[in-house]
């Protein structure tokens, strides 16, 4: 059901659903829910399970996630892994900052990039040392069933798209001495320019557009 949250690709929940209630009214077979994992640690789970009984309910998506929870199957020790943790990363400085003068569209709008791209690097910089400090100390390994050192290869950074934040922090990562391996094909509407091309076009349109011009 989780898969049917991508409604953009033209994902359809309701063929799940159908396909549910035509089990349980045919005699002949059974409907079994597999929700067992064999991935990740109960935390995770747990995490998972509360974010998903809340938005999966009857009301929001004709179906009650909390019949079929996930259950941890992994070999875990009891309590080993920290909770999950969610991190808000805050520009205080962008706040701070207060127009003054004469109002310029053209400054406005290069102030937004520049507060823009600093939030951006402070996100890959908060990144880059959370992996820098977590690299060497102890991790369970399920498979060994023994204890190792936490390496380079045990980190996954999931972005939602790729871009221009993607490259910034492959560049941070490197500048900490962190190796990775990124997918960079650059989007065709992020290029730089496609985007100028863009504008132009949309002036034809709209010439009194002074954040176009900008």
């Amino acid at each position: 059901f989780k898969q049917a949250i991508y409604g953009f690709r033209q994902s359809n929940p309701n063929l799940f659903l159908q396909t549910i209630k035509n089990f349980i009214l045919n005699e002949s077979c059974e409907y079994k829910s597999l929700n067992g994992n064999f991935r990740s640690d109960k935390n995770v789970l747990d995490f998972v399970n509360i974010i998903f009984n809340s938005i999966l309910t009857t009301e929001t998506a004709k179906i009650d996630y909390s019949q079929a929870n996930l259950s941890g199957q992994a070999k875990y020790l009891p309590s080993y892994a920290p909770p999950v943790s969610i991190n808000i990363i805050k520009d205080t400085k962008a706040e701070k900052e207060i127009a003054s003068g004469i109002y310029s569209v053209e400054q406005d709008y290069l102030n937004n990039i520049k507060n823009n791209q600093r939030a951006k690097l402070q996100e890959t910089i908060f990144i880059a040392k959370t992996i820098s400090e977590l690299v060497g100390k102890k991790l369970y390994d399920a498979k060994t069933e023994s204890f190792r050192e936490i390496g380079y290869q045990d980190f996954a950074i999931l972005l939602r798209k790729r871009g221009d934040f993607q490259s910034l922090l492959t560049k941070t990562l490197s500048e900490y001495n962190i190796p990775c391996v990124a997918n960079l094909r650059e989007l065709l509407d992020e290029s730089y320019d496609i985007k100028v091309l863009y504008s132009a076009l949309k002036l034809t349109t709209d010439q009194f557009d002074d954040y176009l011009v900008c």
